[in-house]
Formats: C-alpha cells, sequence, structure tokens
C-alpha cells in the first residue's frame, strides 16, 4: 500500500503509532506447491527472484540461450531448457538459500524432491550468490568424487564466468569460500563463531541461514555474540573497506560499470545493504530464537529495527519523491516490528510479556526521533493491545477490579467520593484505551476488535466484562472465527464457571451453534481451581473465584449450575463435535484415567494409531521391554502438543505413596511413569529443535510430594516406605535431570525450581540427619552438586565485546532471569542442606548484582517496586538467611552484610531493609504450620541453631 493512499491522521503522535502490515503478511507468506513445478522453474534466478537475501546486484551478464563450454552437449536439458525465472508469489519457500540448506546438510541423494532441486540449481545460469556459491561447491564435490549431477552441473568454464562477473563487484571467489565455512558446520554454536570472527562482511543470505528456524541457539551468550554480529553487518562498520575493482568506477570507465543494490555505496566502509522486506524477516527470526530462550533480548532486537529506521537510505531511482518513499519504508518497517514484538515467549508467556512491551516501546518511541511520527496501522494496533492485555495489572486496574460488584454483570461499586466524581473511562484497562484510540485514528472495530474489547473489561455498546490477563486470541483463517472469538472472549472474561455458563448460553447470534473453541474455554472454566488466597483479584490468573450467593430461589441457582465436565463432553459429542486443538488438550490435560485419555483420543480421530500405541505402551507391565520399529515410528508421527497433554494426563493417574492411601492399593500403575520416561527420551530425541515441555511435565511430577514410584513395600514400615519412596524419586530425577543436560545443554528455571523442591523433600523424608545410608548421602550429594551448578549457570553474566555496536544494544547481562522466587526456594533449600558457604556466596550475589550495587544490570529489578510481589518474595529470602544463619556465622560478619544490605535499599529506595528481629519472629511463628517448614525449623532449634 503507498503512503500516499493512507490518510494523514494527526492522531497518531500521541502513540507514536504505524502502515498496513498486509505487504509484510504477503512477503512472508508460504503457498505449498508440487516439488516438480519448483524444480522446473528453479534454474534461472536474476529475473525476478525471492528476497531471501541472495539476489546481490540489480543488473546479472548477459547470458545467450547456448552459453555453454563446446564440449557440452546441446541435447542436454538441463543445460538449455530451464529459462524460466525463480518466482517470488509461488516458489518462496524453494528460495536458493533453501536448496544451497539442502545441499550442505543432506547432499545429493538423500531425496528424489530434493535431487529435483538440486538438478534445477545445477543446471542455473544465475548470478545470485547462493546459487554460485552452491554450485562452486558442487563442483568441487564432483572433482573429487562424481555422481550422476556431474550431467546436470554447469561446466567449469560457465563458473568462471560467472566468478568474473562477481570479481568486478567486488566479491572473490575467496568470499565464497568464507560463506561455504559459515554455513557447513551442523553445530550453531561453531557457525556463530566462524560468522564473528569473519574479517570480511558477508551476504543476507548467509546470516539468515545460520539463523535459520531449524537451528534453535539454547545459549544464551552465542546469541549474544550473534546479535552483536548482525548489528555491526546491518547498521555498524566493523569490516574494512572493500576493494572494488576499477571497472566498478563510474568515472573511469561509465560503461562497465553497474548498479549495485546491496552494496552500500553511500557508507564509508562498503557493507551489505537490507532491504525493508529482508530486514524484517530477519527482525522475525532473532525475535523467535529469542522467544525460546532469551525473552529478556527482545528489546536489543527492538533497538536494532530503530536504528534500522533511523537510517533508512533514500532510493537510488530517479524521478522518485525520495521523503516519500522513505517514509513509506519507515512506516513498513516500524509497523511490521510492532507485529513480531507481540508474540508471546515459548515458556512463561505472560511473566515475559514486560519484555514484549519494553521492545514496542523502543519502536514507538521514534514518534519522538523522527522528523514525522510513523503511522500505525490497524494491526499494529492491535499487537499493542494484545500486549498491554497480558502485563501484570497496574495500579489503578487493581483498583477497578477491587471494587467489581460480586453480582452479574460486574459493575464498578463507588466505595467513596472519589469513585462517584470519576467518570467511567478512567476505569478502562490499558489494552480498551488503546482500542479507542485505534478507533479515533479512523479504524473501524472488526470482530477481533470485539474480542479484545471483551477480555480488557469492557466492550461498546455491551455490559461490562472482567479484565482477564491473558495472551492474543488466536484467529482462524475463516471469517466465521471471527465471529466465534468474541463469544471466546466473553467467557474467559468471567470470574467462576456459572458466569461462564451463562455466557456459553447467549451466542452472538441467534441460533449458532458452539463449537470447539467455545467448548474448550468452557472447560477451561470448570476444571480450573479456586482460588486459595483470599485477597486475589479477578481476571490475574487461570483461578476462579466462588459463586457469589445471591439471593435466589433453590429453582433458580439449579437453573444457573453449570453441568458437569463430563456431561458437558457428552452434549458436545452429542451435537456431532470432535475434540480437536485446543479443546482436546484441555480435557488430556486434565483426564483422571487412562481411559478417558483414550477415548479422548480416539474421539479426535487425530493420528488415531499413533494414539493407540501411546495407550498401550504406557501400560506396558514391562518398562525395560525394546520397542519395535513400528511402535517407535508411530510414537514419532504423534504431535509434539498432543503428545505433551497426553503426558499430562498420564501424570494425574499416577499412583501416590502408600502412607497417604494406606492399604487400599497394591500400586498397579508404578510402571506407567517409567515407560512415560522412556517414550519421551525416544520422542524427544528426534525432535529438530530441543523442546523441554514434556520433559517439565515429568519433572513436575516427578516432585509432587506424594509420587509413588516405588511398589508396596514388603515388611517396611510406612515411615520406612516413605522415606525410601522419596529417595528413589530424587535419584529418578537426578537421572532424567542428567540426561536432559547431556542431550540438550539446557538447564532452565523451571528445571532448578523442581530440584529444589524435590531435594527438600528428600532431605525431610530422612529428618535432616546424614549419614544413615550410603545410598541416601550419595543421591543427595548429586543432586546437592548439579543443584548449585545449576544456580551457577542461571546466575552466569554473559561476556558481551565492549564495543559501541554493544553498547547501543543493551545486550542483557544475563541469560537466564533467576528470580526472587528462584532465589528464596533455593535460600530455603541450602538451609535444608546446612550449606553456609554457599548462602554467604548467594547473598553476595544479591547485593553485588541482583539489586545492582555495582552499577551494572539489575537481575532482581522487580523485586525493587513494593507493589510486585517479587518485593515480598525477596524479603522472605534475608528473613531465612537470618533466621538461620545468625548463629552459623561470626556476628562482625553479619554486621558487614546488614551495613551492605542496608546502603544498597537507601540507594535504591527499598522500602524494606535487613531484617529486624521482631520480623524474624513474626515469621518464624509463621513457619511453624508450615508441614516440612515447621520440621525443619524445630529440628534446626532442637539442634541449637536458632
Amino acid at each position: 500500500m503507498l503512503l500516499s493512499t493512507l490518510p494523514l491522521r494527526r492522531y497518531a503522535p500521541r502513540l507514536g503509532f504505524l502502515v498496513d502490515s498486509s505487504e509484510y503478511l504477503r512477503a512472508n507468506a508460504r503457498r505449498p506447491i508440487p516439488w516438480f513445478h519448483a524444480a522446473r522453474r528453479l534454474a534461472t534466478a536474476a529475473e525476478n527472484p525471492v528476497d531471501d537475501g541472495t539476489q546481490t546486484f540489480q543488473s546479472a551478464p548477459h547470458v545467450a540461450p547456448n552459453w555453454q563450454d563446446d564440449d557440452a552437449s546441446t541435447n542436454s536439458p538441463s543445460k538449455t531448457s530451464f529459462s524460466r525465472a525463480w518466482d517470488s508469489k509461488y516458489f518462496q519457500q524453494w528460495a536458493p538459500s533453501h536448496v544451497l540448506r539442502q545441499w550442505l546438510t543432506q547432499g545429493y541423494g538423500a531425496s528424489e524432491h530434493h535431487d529435483h532441486l538440486l538438478r534445477s540449481a545445477a543446471a542455473s545460469r544465475s548470478t545470485r550468490l547462493s546459487i554460485v556459491a552452491l554450485q562452486v561447491d558442487m563442483m568441487r564435490a564432483e572433482t573429487a568424487q562424481p555422481t550422476c549431477l556431474s550431467e546436470h552441473l554447469i561446466t567449469e568454464s560457465v563458473l568462471v564466468k560467472k566468478l568474473k562477473f562477481l570479481a568486478s563487484k567486488g566479491i572473490a571467489l575467496e568470499d565464497i569460500e568464507l560463506w561455504l565455512s559459515i554455513l557447513k558446520p551442523e553445530n550453531p554454536a561453531e557457525m556463530v563463531r566462524r560468522l564473528c570472527s569473519a574479517e570480511r562482511l558477508v551476504p543476507p543470505f548467509v546470516i539468515l541461514q545460520v539463523l535459520c528456524l531449524r537451528r534453535d541457539y539454547n545459549d544464551p551468550e552465542t546469541l549474544s555474540r550473534l546479535y552483536g554480529c548482525i548489528f555491526r553487518a546491518v547498521c555498524g562498520e566493523a569490516f574494512p573497506q572493500v576493494s572494488i575493482p576499477e571497472s566498478m568506477n563510474r568515472e573511469s570507465d561509465p560503461s562497465e560499470a553497474t548498479a549495485v543494490s546491496q552494496l552500500d555505496k553511500a557508507s564509508p566502509q562498503y557493507r551489505y545493504r537490507w532491504p525493508p522486506n529482508l530486514f524484517i524477516r530477519l527482525v522475525s527470526m532473532m525475535t523467535r530464537h529469542s522467544l525460546h530462550s532469551w525473552p529478556a533480548s527482545l528489546p536489543s532486537i527492538a533497538r536494532l529495527a530503530e536504528r534500522y529506521i533511523e537510517t533508512m537510505p533514500p532510493p537510488e531511482k530517479k524521478g522518485i519523491s525520495a521523503e516519500l518513499v522513505v517514509r513509506q519504508r519507515q512506516n513498513y518497517v516500524h509497523n511490521a516490528a510492532l507485529v513480531i514484538f507481540s508474540h508471546p515467549a515459548r515458556y512463561m508467556p505472560l511473566a515475559n510479556l514486560r519484555y514484549n512491551w519494553e521492545a514496542q516501546k523502543v519502536v514507538l518511541a521514534l514518534s519522538a526521533k523522527l522528523a514525522r511520527p510513523p503511522l500505525i496501522d490497524q494491526s499494529a494496533f492491535r499487537a499493542i493491545r494484545s500486549v498491554l492485555g497480558g502485563l501484570r495489572k497496574s495500579k489503578p486496574e487493581r483498583l477497578v477490579a477491587s471494587r467489581l460488584s460480586k453480582a452479574w454483570p460486574p459493575y464498578r461499586q463507588a466505595w467513596d467520593g472519589l469513585d462517584e466524581k470519576r467518570p467511567v473511562e478512567d476505569d478502562y484497562s490499558r489494552n480498551v484505551k488503546a482500542g479507542v484510540l485505534a478507533r479515533e485514528a479512523g479504524y473501524a472495530p472488526q470482530d477481533v476488535d470485539l474480542s479484545l474489547d471483551i477480555i480488557g473489561g469492557a466492550a461498546l455498546g455491551k455490559l461490562p466484562f472482567v479484565h482477564h490477563r491473558t495472551t492474543t486470541p488466536k484467529l482462524g483463517p475463516d471469517a466465521s472465527s471471527a465471529v466465534i472469538m468474541p463469544w471466546a472472549a466473553s467467557i474467559k472474561a468471567t470470574r467462576n464457571a456459572q458466569e461462564a455458563w451463562q455466557a456459553f448460553l447467549q451466542p452472538p447470534q441467534p441460533g449458532l451453534s458452539p463449537c470447539a473453541i467455545i467448548y474448550n474455554e468452557m472447560f477451561v472454566k470448570l476444571y480450573a481451581r479456586e482460588v486459595t488466597r483470599p485477597n486475589a483479584l479477578p481476571g490475574t490468573g487461570l483461578e476462579v473465584h466462588p459463586v457469589h450467593e445471591a439471593n435466589l430461589s433453590e429453582f433458580e441457582k439449579a437453573r444457573l449450575q453449570p453441568p458437569r465436565p463430563s456431561e458437558l463432553y457428552e452434549q458436545m459429542r452429542n451435537q456431532g463435535i470432535r475434540p480437536v486443538g485446543a479443546c482436546l488438550q484441555v480435557l488430556l490435560k486434565n483426564a483422571t484415567s487412562m481411559k478417558e485419555i483414550a477415548r479422548y483420543l480416539m474421539d479426535s480421530r487425530q493420528q488415531v494409531q499413533a494414539s493407540r500405541v501411546f495407550i498401550d505402551l504406557i501400560d506396558r507391565r514391562k518398562s525395560d521391554q525394546r520397542y519395535e520399529p513400528d511402535e517407535v515410528k508411530h510414537i514419532l508421527n504423534m504431535p509434539l502438543h498432543l503428545f505433551r497433554a497426553s503426558a499430562v494426563g498420564v501424570t494425574r493417574t499416577l499412583p501416590y505413596s502408600w502412607v497417604h492411601e494406606g492399604l487400599k492399593r497394591k500400586n498397579p500403575d508404578i510402571h506407567r511413569l517409567e515407560n512415560l520416561i522412556n517414550i519421551t527420551r525416544i520422542r524427544m530425541e528426534h525432535e529438530k529443535s530441543p523442546n523441554m515441555s514434556v520433559w517439565h511435565v515429568i519433572f513436575d511430577a516427578l516432585a509432587r510430594p506424594a509420587i509413588a514410584v516405588l511398589p508396596q513395600p514388603a515388611g517396611l514400615s510406612p515411615g520406612a516406605y516413605e522415606t525410601e519412596n522419596r529417595i528413589n524419586a530424587l535419584r529418578m530425577f537426578m537421572r532424567v535431570f542428567h540426561h536432559v543436560h547431556e542431550t540438550t545443554g539446557v538447564v532452565d528455571i523451571l528445571m532448578f525450581d523442581k530440584l529444589c523442591l524435590i531435594l527438600r523433600r528428600a532431605i525431610t523424608a530422612i529428618n535432616f540427619r546424614r549419614g544413615q545410608s550410603r545410598y541416601f548421602d550419595e543421591v543427595i550429594d548429586d543432586a546437592h552438586a548439579a543443584l548449585k551448578a545449576a544456580a551457577a549457570k542461571l546466575s552466569q553474566r554473559i561476556v558481551t565485546d565492549e564495543n559501541p555496536q554493544s553498547q547501543f544494544l543493551k545486550l542483557p547481562s544475563f541469560g537466564y532471569r533467576l528470580g526472587p522466587v528462584q532465589v528464596r526456594s533455593y535460600f530455603r533449600t541450602l538451609a535444608y542442606l546446612g550449606d553456609h558457604d554457599e548462602l554467604l556466596n548467594r547473598l553476595e550475589w544479591i547485593i553485588n548484582e541482583g539489586l545492582g550495587a555495582d552499577g551494572r544490570e539489575e537481575l532482581l529489578d522487580t523485586a525493587i517496586d513494593p507493589d510486585h510481589p517479587d518485593h515480598e518474595r525477596l524479603y522472605i529470602s534475608l528473613l531465612i538467611f537470618k533466621s538461620y544463619m545468625s548463629h552459623q556465622v561470626p556476628p562482625e560478619t553479619m554486621e558487614a552484610l546488614k551495613a551492605r544490605v542496608i546502603k544498597v535499599s537507601e540507594e535504591k529506595g527499598l522500602a524494606w531493609s535487613w531484617p529486624d528481629d521482631e520480623d524474624v519472629e513474626s515469621f518464624m511463628d509463621a513457619e511453624l504450620y508450615r508441614g516440612d517448614e515447621a520440621a525443619f525449623w524445630e529440628e534446626a532449634h532442637r539442634r541449637g541453631r536458632t
């Protein structure tokens, strides 16, 4: 969409908002086509290329149709018949860089599909950089070991002419060798190391291949080096000036000069240009990696987009308004970046949405920096609203939530005169206020905007709802999905199952039947747990609030009563609706027996044979029995999201320990957990990228307080069996922990949390006394060492280059966010273990690095806010430290630590400081009513520790 066709909205500078990002969507759309059509069109890629970072020049050398070596056969179809251009509309998924990747990873002969693409690329006359690099590597491989690919490969003389043409543009054979050396390693970390150590510039397609979506970077330090290298390649001047031949000098030889499209001659040091659509693809791939393993780096990617927009050069073509084109491109990148930064993280999406908002704020701040603020399109408004709707509620939003009436609809109650005077607009959430700004900017609201309004708590012309904190509602490709989403949002924006059931019975259009999406939202409410905290606000989590008992008759109460989950499922099946998508996942996660899991899987009709094999393998009595190849094949065919949901359901069917169930059960299902671990190991070994979601399910199951991992005891007392059971649960946990760490190299926050929890329970089982059993001590010592190593890794700073580029990006100093929740759990576990030295080291870490006393980044920044729950959590960590360590270290050491904490507290403006004796006493009184914690403090008191 041209900028001239857009209305100039003067309202946009108020937020710095967006242009139509449909161009971005079209540029990134992929349409599958038959491979033989792609192979037929793959040979020539100069006229209409896909913009994958491989097209370097606007003009290519003139190649005659019969341009070939004299010795070549004139009847060879591979050298003459491929004359059509690479069509960017239909063949994007088979771009030149894709073919190069297939060659480097699989070679020739992997499959007929890939071989057709490789043969077509081998015969191509294109001078695209990836095609030339591919043919250079093919020529070398075929010279060393000839195959049938040689019949289709261009001749050496043709390749020499291509290299001469590229040499006239300043690209030598050494550059191509450098690109191939970067892309050949299988290890992504090695690719990044070679890319960052390159002394010459590389074209965009090399960087995009390193960032390929099929590769995952689980080490934030590797991502940090890669992002710094990308910034220097896109916006910096880190590379030496390229030697340009005399033929490129227009003044000396204008006839030999050729237009350069991606070599930036405006820069004092030549570097490759990144057109807007290619840059957006780069930002999208970087964001994908960050959302997977390093959400804190999203603001740094936003600063890269900010610098790119600010330094966008004018077009080289004459006769076009340079200002108009630059403004159009700036709006395009601005809008697309806002949409990209709205995608939630893979793990803990709600907790990490604050990084999405920080990234969007960096982009929105361009409104105050550019001469003319960028325009904001409707898609970008929705992206902003989706992020605002998932953020932690602000103080005004919490105030409004506390004043909602308990009856439905939840009108605001006026508690005082200030509430009476405050207009209704002031009670709108940030999400709804952004929607109002979008309407004022001239965008007509659609069904998706109505969904965002309902989740935000207020919709125009409708009754009020409960502001619900959630991620973006996902829309389907058809128009009916947009009609359904407001209905689903109205069910979500309720406080309990009874209110949700009333919304379920009120479709947006008369006669509209519910679909699986609507049933999914209703099942979520029916299965949700009730809140336990009396001061919990509605809409802050998945928990539901108690039903308000109004003055109604028994008949009316029965009419408003929602059905049970089993009854609702029967109603859904009677309507001919199968459980699919999120609805199926919710049902599987809340199943209470293997019979229910099997029924849901069979009713869904998704991978029926794979589902049957999964059920059979889970119920197999001999967990050490070898799996047949067909069984492994079916397990690998099971979709990962379905496999994970089924695994959650399996863990819900596991038995509890003998002490909790008495003699009623003989633990017949002990084998299921071991079978699930074995199946998960097979399933995850064949994943192209490490995925921790299923392993998290197993870690969570093993860390449960009463999980049974041993069979029915013979002759053991209940207490002895409980001790054996907990120690064996820890042993099994560590076996899975070491396997995951060795195969993926990942130790994340959830693994750390669960390790702290299960280790405390194991120590409690032996009554905090070591030396009773050598086997017990070995298991606990192994877990203790792994816990300290994980804490060191999660709190380790990233070593970054001290250069202007890295300082501008402001890459986070920490790869992981070891927050106050983890600090509190770690402190408690170290006290259980009696590790005094590590407790002192961790407190030093909190003072020096966690709170930023050394002037660097604050890791525990959320604990500084008195209204944030992390503020109290970190203070509890100090209470644990003082309560336990006051008699373990000399008084002068405690006084020195107290002085340092007070100094940091005063500098940061914290509402708390070093705990006083009264706070410690109150804390100890509360701990005596907390089960295992009470046992620990009683034992510590008995030993004279407190």
